[in-house]
């Protein structure tokens, strides 16, 4: 198994202990934050958030086994990007949760077209998902627009699933299946 993959200029790499630092530093942002279901992060928060998903992927890996979820640190020319992974949903044979957030100073360059589109080769191509399933405050135009234009089918709207930041938040669902995408 890959522990870490080049990407279209990007390099995606398993999220080790070391790099909660940086990860805490994004998360701590109030813009990056703004479209996601919660507030800016401390470092205990980023931490009590991301070890037991780090632990349980480096108990894998050094198995050399296949981790049942994946979290990614992306890196462009040795400076962090930002953060995503699969995460396995519960009673749903190969299905993934796609997520991911960049650091605001990376917006707008293409990274999060690229981060997902890793996602998709490595899911399907990688470990043979049969599923892909993401989320979206409705809201978050741009995320949508990504998951649209690589093949994701809005699936649903749950009305006020959220609330953060003193205001309830609709969420968007798309997914896309393994057949789906070999048609891209």
């Amino acid at each position: 198994m890959y522990k870490s993959i080049e990407y279209k200029g990007l390099h995606f790499t398993y999220t080790k202990k070391e790099d909660l630092p940086l990860i805490a530093a994004m998360l701590a942002k109030e813009s990056v934050c703004k479209q996601v279901y919660f507030d800016p992060y401390t470092m205990e928060e980023t931490e009590d958030e991301y070890m037991p998903l780090i632990e349980e992927i480096a108990y894998y890996l050094t198995e050399r086994e296949t981790p049942p979820s994946h979290l990614f640190t992306i890196t462009e020319d040795n400076e962090f990007v930002g953060l995503c992974g699969l995460l396995e949903l519960e009673l749903s044979k190969d299905n993934y949760l796609v997520g991911y957030t960049l650091d605001d100073t990376h917006w707008k360059q293409g990274k999060g077209t690229k981060t997902v589109e890793f996602l998709l080769d490595f899911s399907f191509e990688e470990i043979g998902a049969n599923k892909l399933t993401s989320e979206s405050f409705k809201s978050n135009k741009h995320s949508q627009k990504i998951l649209e234009k690589l093949g994701f089918k809005k699936e649903g709207l749950i009305r006020d699933e959220y609330f953060c930041k003193g205001t309830y938040h609709d969420n968007v669902v798309y997914g896309i299946l393994s057949h789906e995408y070999k048609r891209i």
